[in-house]
């Protein structure tokens, strides 16, 4: 049996760790809605935020690691994780359970989220390509840039030169 102090440390943790990627999923909500109305400001200032928690999650799951470890149950799965439960006093145990519960689908969230973001802004990505394609007078899909963001296309070719 983990002693009660630690016990206690171990359950802060995970209920520190479940709040801030609850925070993280609201923020990461939040930047989908910003990126729907290509609102840029907002973006970088949660872009910020978003760094410091994903931040200050690293750090509380290196220091739950090491505490872990400390009391002889290193977490390295799902099944480790539910060793160390299974031997904090017996006070704690609903609230880590539930504490590990919240983290685990908050992060689970988190993940499907970003990847929407990330389709969002590849899918946006590609409109805007496909727009300079086409006022270059090349087809949509068109490689206008280099690796070195020279364009590839010479501006004799640009329908807007031509203009």
């Amino acid at each position: 049996m983990i002693p009660l102090d630690k016990t206690s440390e171990i359950a802060d943790s995970l209920a520190t760790q479940a709040e801030l990627a609850q925070r993280l999923l609201e923020l990461l909500k939040g930047e989908y809605q910003s990126l729907a109305h290509l609102d840029g400001e907002t973006l970088q200032s949660q872009l910020i935020e978003k760094q410091q928690l994903i931040d200050a999650l690293e750090t509380l799951h290196q220091e739950f690691q090491g505490l872990a470890t400390e009391v002889g149950c290193p977490v390295r799965d799902k099944i480790s994780m539910e060793r160390l439960i299974e031997v904090c006093d017996s006070e704690h145990h609903l609230g880590l359970v539930e504490s590990w519960k919240d983290m685990s689908d908050a992060l689970a969230s988190c993940q499907r989220q970003n990847e929407i973001n990330g389709m969002v802004i590849v899918l946006g990505h590609q409109s805007m390509q496909n727009v300079l394609a086409s006022l270059q007078g090349l087809p949509p899909g068109s490689v206008l840039y280099d690796t070195h963001g020279q364009t590839r296309v010479p501006s004799a070719h640009n329908v807007l030169a031509k203009v």
